[in-house]
């Protein structure tokens, strides 16, 4: 056994009792018998992991199906009482609905898993859109003569992404980013046609879009596959609002053509299902606009998409298969 330790004594392959190691660094002097005793105690004693307490599954429904059942039962009252009631008493109703579920999902323990995300996440996007309709109210009825008409709809969405990029920067969860999103993409339409540049609404929706997707590429919002995909449905949906004429249309298609190029760098799934969904509702769109009652066009375009089918079928069979794990 040359070149071997002469208290452990084998090769790579075998394996010791620990009890047996101990014994031999104690016998040897590297050890006290203190430390030999804590090193076998401790070797008895079963390897323990922090658990996380989970939501059980039967609370989480329930607390789904709860909530569903009230937002039923409030619309039926709403839509009994709504009219009879006075504006500062709608606006109240929703105040207070928003306060509620605010605190409900505050309520919700830290320490939870996944199951206690999704709980707080979708109470507290329930949470903005009761602001949402609360702000509308305020401005809307409330106090009508404050503000202007055109000026309603920018305070509403302005007020409603200062809620919810506050929730999102407490709970970063995705139906919080999508709130943001959502509400920013109305406050950047608003206050355009507000303002009366001569730009389209749309485009700066686009604009807003393609800016949390470059978040999202660039790794400052993390992980990068939810604000891709919801900057990049962002862009999609701000350019075909901006798609009436034909420079608006080819905007359309270079933006879905961009989001299809963008999908397949990144062998994004997601992102390519969205691409696909664009464009199986613009294409035909562009087609009816330029090419309207086209027989050759319409054949056409099946014969391109019957070679790509084709050729993706064809890359899938030249394809290496994955090494197995």
């Amino acid at each position: 056994m040359t070149g071997q330790h002469p208290l452990v004594g084998v090769g790579p392959r075998d394996v010791v009792p620990l009890a047996t190691l101990v014994d031999g660094w104690l016998q040897a002097g590297l050890i006290s018998a203190e430390q030999a005793a804590r090193l076998t105690t401790a070797a008895a004693l079963p390897a323990t992991a922090p658990r996380r307490e989970g939501v059980p599954v039967v609370a989480e429904a329930l607390a789904y199906v709860g909530g569903a059942v009230v937002l039923a039962g409030s619309s039926l009252l709403t839509a009994y009482y709504w009219g009879e009631l006075a504006a500062s008493w709608r606006f109240l109703l929703l105040a207070v609905a928003t306060l509620v579920l605010l605190g409900a999902g505050a309520a919700v323990p830290r320490r939870l898993a996944a199951a206690g995300r999704r709980l707080r996440g979708v109470l507290w996007l329930a949470a903005t859109a009761a602001w949402a309709g609360a702000a509308a109210v305020l401005v809307g009825e409330v106090v009508p003569d404050a503000f202007g008409s055109e000026t309603e709809p920018v305070l509403v969405a302005g007020t409603t992404v200062c809620l919810a990029g506050l929730l999102w920067a407490l709970h970063r969860f995705v139906l919080q980013q999508l709130a943001l999103l959502v509400s920013g993409a109305v406050l950047v339409g608003t206050a355009i046609a507000w303002s009366g540049l001569p730009v389209e609404p749309g485009v700066g929706v686009w604009v807003l879009g393609a800016s949390w997707a470059a978040l999202g590429a660039t790794r400052v919002v993390q992980p990068a596959e939810t604000p891709i995909l919801l900057g990049a449905a962002t862009a999609v949906f701000g350019s075909m609002t901006a798609g009436d004429s034909d420079a608006g249309m080819v905007f359309v298609l270079v933006t879905v053509a961009a989001v299809v190029a963008a999908a397949i760098a990144r062998h994004d799934l997601a992102l390519l299902g969205l691409g696909a969904l664009a464009t199986m509702v613009n294409v035909p769109a562009a087609m009816s606009r330029w090419f309207a009652g086209s027989v050759p066009a319409a054949t056409a375009l099946v014969v391109v998409g019957l070679l790509l089918v084709a050729v993706a079928v064809s890359m899938t069979r030249r394809g290496r298969p994955a090494p197995p794990r």
